[in-house]
């Protein structure tokens, strides 16, 4: 087995290859489990930083690649640990 394969990689290729083209944002926890909350994409599109969206019926809907793309580009802030806390 080849171990020089990117898992970053790996992970988007993936996603293009198996998720729908268009979803919308209550999809996400089944498409893309412990990668980003709903209220997480919920925020960053009410700042002006979400992923490219329609509404239709009041709901959202992304495109995969377009979704895909913020994903992979987002800025991180590491998660809290309890030292951190102290």
């Amino acid at each position: 087995m080849q171990q020089d394969q990117n898992p970053t990689i790996d992970f988007f290729e993936t996603a293009r290859r198996e998720c729908p083209t268009h979803f919308g944002v209550t999809a996400i926890p089944k498409l893309f489990p412990d990668v980003v909350a709903t209220g997480t994409v919920h925020n960053a599109i009410s700042a002006g930083v979400g992923p490219v969206h329609q509404k239709i019926n009041g709901r959202i809907v992304l495109e995969r690649d377009s979704f895909l793309l913020w994903l992979a580009n987002r800025p991180r802030i590491g998660k809290r640990n309890s030292e951190e806390r102290g």
